[in-house]
């Protein structure tokens, strides 16, 4: 199956779509695997095999979502900041 070259503008939309969605599913696989403390593990081994560095694509994806909502909460005055912790630490 030949690969698409981004020569349109339909392509470039395609596979900007696809890399999010590729980034979010990545996301949420290291996710479930640090809960389980085996993501380092198998990050490093992952790396190692496919010649990728997947460990510094999650320290830089981990930073910037760290980056990306605190602006979010800065959106927040400091009492609306109290209910969404308050929100987010019940069970």
């Amino acid at each position: 199956m030949p690969c698409y070259d981004s020569r349109s503008i339909e392509d470039t939309d395609r596979k900007s779509k696809q890399n999010k969605w590729l980034s979010s599913a990545l996301c949420a696989i290291l996710n479930e695997l640090e809960r389980r403390d085996i993501c380092e593990i198998v990050l490093a081994e992952a790396s190692r095999n496919g010649l990728i560095g997947l460990v510094d694509f999650w320290a830089h994806h981990k930073q910037d979502d760290v980056s990306r909502l605190a602006k979010e909460l800065h959106k927040y005055s400091k009492d609306e900041q109290a209910v969404l912790k308050k929100l987010l630490n019940t069970p």
